[in-house]
């Protein structure tokens, strides 16, 4: 064993095209080699550097259609889960929900321990702060549990549910990092968790746990963070 293992890494980025025009999502893993060869990988990570100075008007507009500054964060079969960073505001999207199903985009600081799936469906899911929900029977889409926190959402009955929401104001704190999930399930209360975004086919157990979010940091060369611009 090493006589030394670092939890924290730190980089200085430095290409023209980031530090001119900022607000890019950033694709890293971290690739170690020891002495002998042998060689680890890490999963790939996703970083948005940014200003993170709220705007006059907030950056995305809500059309419907997915976000030019968004990327894919995760996707499972058909479900794909979108995210963008933009001052301030974390712009998520997905497919929009059937008329048998329901989605929900679970955003968190820290998912925490499992609680009761909202919305009376079947199964728990680690501990979030807001979710984006679409009632596939009626089209129905919204914001719940973001308290004070500036958010949007996008045209009901549109094929992309999208939202955005201020992440300092929703966490309290500066909204360096943030874990993204997808739930679909089906349309009635009790009823089960049918797909999940990040996955790998369908889910196993019905819930979602804490290590089944994709995690997002958001950094910017206006605070200390590991990465900077």
């Amino acid at each position: 064993m090493p006589e030394y293992i670092a939890d924290q890494y730190s980089v200085h980025i430095a290409d023209p095209d980031i530090v001119a025009e900022g607000d890019v999502l950033v694709d890293y893993f971290v690739r170690a080699i020891d002495q002998r060869g042998h060689e680890k990988r890490s999963d790939i990570y996703h970083v948005f550097v940014g200003d993170n100075e709220g705007p006059e008007d907030p950056p995305f507009a809500m059309d419907g259609q997915v976000d030019a500054g968004a990327r894919i964060v995760a996707e499972n079969g058909a479900a794909t889960l979108w995210a963008g960073f933009d001052e301030g505001f974390l712009y998520v999207a997905t497919e929009g929900a059937s008329a048998a199903t329901d989605r929900f985009i679970f955003v968190s600081d820290s998912p925490g321990a499992v609680r009761d799936a909202p919305w009376a469906k079947a199964g728990r899911v680690a501990g979030w702060n807001a979710y984006l929900a679409d009632e596939g029977a009626n089209d129905f889409a919204d914001w719940f549990d973001q308290g004070d926190a500036q958010t949007e959402v996008g045209p009901a009955g549109a094929a992309i549910l999208e939202g955005y929401v201020h992440v300092r104001e929703l966490t309290g704190g500066a909204g360096g990092l943030v874990h993204l999930s997808l739930g679909i399930w089906d349309t009635g209360d009790g009823d089960p968790l049918v797909w999940q975004v990040p996955g790998s086919g369908a889910p196993e157990d019905g819930n979602i746990d804490s290590d089944e979010f994709a995690p997002m940091r958001l950094l910017t060369h206006s605070m200390p963070a590991p990465l900077q611009r």
